[in-house]
């Protein structure tokens, strides 16, 4: 195949030199989560589960986390940015899935999602532009004093909710922006994160361990783009070039030049797990690469007839929260407190919000 330019013929001729997905189950565990969020007249709630279950021996060991029936409340002081929710809720997934590692009897880890995109930073809306650009250029946060103060990542998300929010609130004193509160809320969540995500690859590959995300919703279009199909995503690409495709995959990121992109150190398959389903999209540090085959077989051998893993149907139906659920607990502290911060924006009181 010329890796100078990719046809569709080349994907036919790679896809059909594949082979079949072999099964085979490895001692697994599946991680999920979501997040539910209300904006307040000065304060917001944050409603979140990450649950996570194992295989182990063929059969389902532990259930990990907190579910969508016992899910984490925060309610936040100031008003915060919405798009700091999947931060905090993508900590907790990670902080499930080294509680998991620590037990030591999984030999692959699947998380819900995509590893690039847990890699870079979260950008703020344009109209924070400033003040994030003073918070990059903040040097507390590389500190070990500040470190320090902001306590020990891992072992932080594994205190009460209260403990947690310490910390946190701490972080955002050390930075000082005063002001800019949800920007200073933003950054130390993504710090929390960022060191979840480093202790669990860290440790999983002192381990050999192999860890890989699975997101059935993928729009990345690194292929077709060298193909010249820039608005086609790459599963669609692959599903018009083999619509009645048996189970396989395509290890894309071989196929690319200058991998990877941007310097991020990550592999990136394409598999599709049964022959109705589309092709999902399959991330991971490149350190796990020695256990693609048995992931991939791990995954396949788990699926159900719908082409999807059943420990991460399980782990998606258990830490979903409903949608709607910030904004009730959010009016019943209001009621409950009478904390004129927790009342309802101006939006949502007239019925916009």
């Amino acid at each position: 195949m010329s890796r100078g330019g990719l046809t569709v013929e080349d994907l036919e001729d790679y896809l059909e030199g594949l082979e079949d997905l072999r099964g085979l189950v490895l001692s697994s565990g599946f991680i999920d989560g979501s997040y539910d969020y209300s904006g307040r007249l000065s304060s917001s709630v944050v409603v979140l589960a990450a649950c996570g279950v194992k295989v182990v021996d063929g059969r389902y060991s532990g259930v990990y986390g907190s579910t969508a029936r016992d899910p984490v409340v925060y309610a936040s002081r100031y008003p915060v940015f919405e798009e700091t929710s999947p931060l905090i809720m993508q900590a907790f997934e990670l902080a499930t899935a080294n509680r998991m590692l620590s037990d030591g009897d999984v030999d692959l880890l699947f998380l819900d999602g995509a590893l690039y995109a847990s890699l870079g930073y979260t950008l703020m809306t344009k109209h924070h532009s400033s003040i994030l650009d003073r918070v990059r250029g903040h040097r507390g946060l590389e500190e070990a004093s500040v470190k320090m103060r902001l306590g020990d990542y891992a072992e932080a998300l594994r205190l009460s909710e209260e403990a947690v929010e310490e910390v946190v609130e701490g972080g955002v004193e050390l930075l000082g922006l005063g002001e800019a509160y949800p920007v200073a809320y933003h950054v130390v969540w993504d710090q929390l994160r960022l060191g979840e995500l480093e202790r669990l690859l860290g440790d999983a590959e002192r381990r050999g361990v192999g860890v890989f995300w699975l997101s059935k919703e993928c729009s990345l279009s690194l292929l077709s783009r060298r193909m010249g199909y820039k608005w086609l995503s790459d599963p669609a690409l692959l599903a018009h070039v083999m619509p009645h495709a048996k189970p396989s995959y395509l290890v894309a990121h071989r196929l690319i030049d200058s991998w990877p992109p941007q310097g991020a150190p990550w592999g990136l398959v394409y598999v599709k797990l049964g022959p109705a389903t589309p092709f999902m999209c399959l991330t991971y540090p490149l350190a796990s690469e020695g256990l693609l085959e048995c992931a991939l077989g791990t995954l396949y051998t788990l699926s159900t007839s719908m082409g999807y893993p059943e420990p991460m149907a399980i782990v998606h139906s258990r830490s979903t929260v409903s949608r709607g659920l910030a904004r009730l607990i959010a009016d019943r502290l209001y009621e409950a407190s009478g904390d004129v911060r927790l009342a309802k924006t101006v939006r949502e009181a007239v019925g916009l919000g």
